[in-house]
């Protein structure tokens, strides 16, 4: 053997190496991220807790501005970067405890195990692909706007069907996503290597691949439960 390969060989080794690394940690977090979630949500529904008036406004403006702050945080301090991410995690199992009193068990669990299923699929496809997501990815950014006007819209509508299209686009969209972002984490490490850094992407990773999820199971469980009404 040609002992200049070998050099080449250990790198390749050790990339691969630092690349699984990586991504056990952004699916690690993920992962204790939909479980926080999924507790959370439990509970609330079990005790029957539920916050009105200026606390639910002043929760619902925390939650929704807290996804912007957590990769600045975690680029500063992985370990504020975590907690954040943990802390937004909990409170989405809260705000979302009251949208699961809608739906029967059934289309929980079968809502939960085809995003699952999905996410599962289209990550390992967007780690594998040697293709370029980036076209992809711009086409479902543009497409992904165009659903939050249209549920905008439809906040004042009431249009059941455009509500029952857009959470098919939806679908589509998060699915794509997924492998857009997975590919996306990949080439940072690649880039950039075992930086300083990489703990932080690694934690805003697993927040963006954790929203994808939870877009994707939000979407099914309003197509599987359309027909259900616990009220």
């Amino acid at each position: 053997m040609n002992n200049f390969d070998q050099p080449t060989e250990r790198r390749a080794v050790n990339n691969a190496v630092g690349v699984n690394s990586f991504f056990a940690r952004v699916y690690g977090w993920m992962g204790a991220s939909i479980l926080i979630s999924a507790l959370v949500a439990f509970l609330v529904v079990q005790n029957g807790i539920s916050m009105s008036g200026g606390s639910a406004i002043v929760l619902m403006i925390v939650w929704a501005i807290i996804p912007f702050f957590i990769q600045g945080a975690a680029l500063r301090s992985s370990g504020l970067g975590l907690a954040l991410l943990f802390i937004y995690s909990a409170m989405t199992g809260f705000v979302f405890s009251n949208i699961l009193m809608v739906y029967t068990n059934t289309s929980i669990v079968a809502a939960f195990v085809s995003s699952a299923s999905l996410f599962i699929a289209m990550s390992v496809y967007g780690f594998i692909t040697k293709r370029s997501l980036a076209k992809m990815g711009t086409i479902l950014t543009g497409a992904l706007i165009a659903i939050i006007i249209a549920s905008l819209i439809n906040i004042f509508l009431h249009v059941g069907m455009l509500s029952w299209i857009i959470s098919i686009v939806t679908v589509v969209v998060f699915t794509g996503l997924t492998a857009y972002d997975t590919q996306m984490l990949k080439q940072f490490y690649n880039q950039n290597g075992n930086s300083e850094s990489a703990n932080g992407v690694a934690i805003g990773g697993a927040l963006m691949l954790y929203l994808n999820f939870i877009n994707l199971f939000l979407s099914l469980l309003q197509i599987f439960g359309a027909g259900d009404n616990r009220n």
